[in-house]
């Protein structure tokens, strides 16, 4: 599956929820300080497609991000960016 973040959710975390193909609700996230880029991809274990001709057990659910950026940031702000952010 495919999972939109906004950029601030990128880098300071975010926690989601997500319905399972058997309509069980699971949550992902990542913590403050894991910074997801765009392309990334998680892996969780057990919570996939069934595997083939072994029904009871189930494959990889694939999370593949996509990072929104702002098309513009108020140039006031930027600053406050640099303080936060390594150097150029």
């Amino acid at each position: 599956m495919q999972m939109e973040l906004e950029l601030v959710e990128a880098i300071c975390g975010f926690q989601r929820t997500i319905e399972t193909l058997d309509g069980r609700m699971l949550v992902v996230g990542a913590i403050p300080g894991e910074i997801i880029k765009p392309g990334d991809i998680k892996a969780i274990r057990n919570e996939g497609m069934p595997i083939y001709r072994n029904p009871t057990e189930k494959g990889r659910l694939v999370i593949q991000f996509n990072v929104k950026f702002p098309k513009s940031i108020p140039t006031n702000i930027i600053p406050q960016l640099e303080a936060c952010l390594p150097p150029r």
